[in-house]
């Protein structure tokens, strides 16, 4: 093969068109990018409070994320605002899911109601 014949297959792969079309594109606008950078920000630390990496955050894990960040005198209020945050499902499958963590996160966010177990995300809520 002559030198020239390997430039221009080179330069005919170069011309040629991204096969995936372009409503399959991404479009990187700022809302999306926050968008990403908060549902990276949840899945790390949802990952940060899974230690054993099983996909479930169990109440021991959930007490040892809240101690290293919280002085608590009583284990006891731990204990009781992961059971005010789980519901039926969680305490089934053994812990809580990403995805449901996730569901947890946004009432966090969004859910003015002072009652919400997502208040108890972080641990214990000072009286």
């Amino acid at each position: 093969m002559k030198r020239t014949e390997k430039c221009h297959r080179l330069s005919t792969y170069e011309r040629r068109r991204p096969t995936t079309p372009r409503s399959a594109r991404t479009v990187t606008t700022p809302q999306g990018l926050r968008h990403r950078a908060m549902k990276a920000f949840i899945d790390a630390h949802y990952k940060m409070m899974d230690i054993n990496n099983d996909g479930l955050v169990s109440i021991e894990e959930y007490r040892y994320n809240c101690i290293t960040r919280i002085a608590v005198d009583d284990i006891k209020v731990v204990d009781d605002s992961y059971n005010n945050l789980v519901s039926e499902e969680d305490n089934k499958r053994g812990g809580i899911t990403l995805e449901r963590y996730q569901e947890l996160y946004s009432h966090f966010l969004g859910n003015e109601n002072p009652k919400c177990p997502a208040i108890y995300l972080y641990g214990p809520i000072p009286e």
